[in-house]
C-alpha cells in the first residue's frame, strides 16, 4: 500500500498546484490569496482528520476540481504568448482589458 499512497500524494500535489495557480492568476497574481487558500485547505484537512484512505478520496475530488478548472480556463493554462516576455505581456493585457 505504500506505493499507492506515494502515487496518491504525487497526484494530489499536482492537482493542488493547478488549483493554486488558478487562485494566483485569478486574484491578480496575489501571493496572499494563495497563502489563504493553502491555509484553508490545510485547516479543513486537519478539521476532517484525514486518514490515508480518506486522503485518497480527497485526491479524487481535487483532481476533478482541477480538471474542471483547467478545461474551463484553457486560455489561461495553455496559451504561449507570455513566454519570454511575461512583464510586457501582462502590461499589454491590462491595457486591452
Amino acid at each position: 500500500m505504500g506505493v499507492f499512497y506515494v502515487l496518491n500524494f504525487l497526484i494530489s500535489v499536482s492537482s493542488m498546484g493547478f488549483l493554486t495557480t488558478w487562485v494566483y492568476v485569478k486574484n491578480n497574481r496575489s501571493m496572499l490569496a494563495c497563502i489563504i487558500f493553502h491555509l484553508f485547505v490545510n485547516t479543513m484537512q486537519e478539521k476532517i482528520a484525514l486518514t490515508p484512505q480518506t486522503k485518497c478520496v480527497e485526491t479524487i475530488v481535487i483532481f476533478f476540481a482541477a480538471a474542471f478548472i483547467v478545461l474551463t480556463n484553457k486560455e489561461m493554462f495553455f496559451e504561449k504568448e507570455h513566454i519570454g516576455n511575461l512583464l510586457s505581456y501582462h502590461e499589454e493585457r491590462e491595457v486591452d482589458d
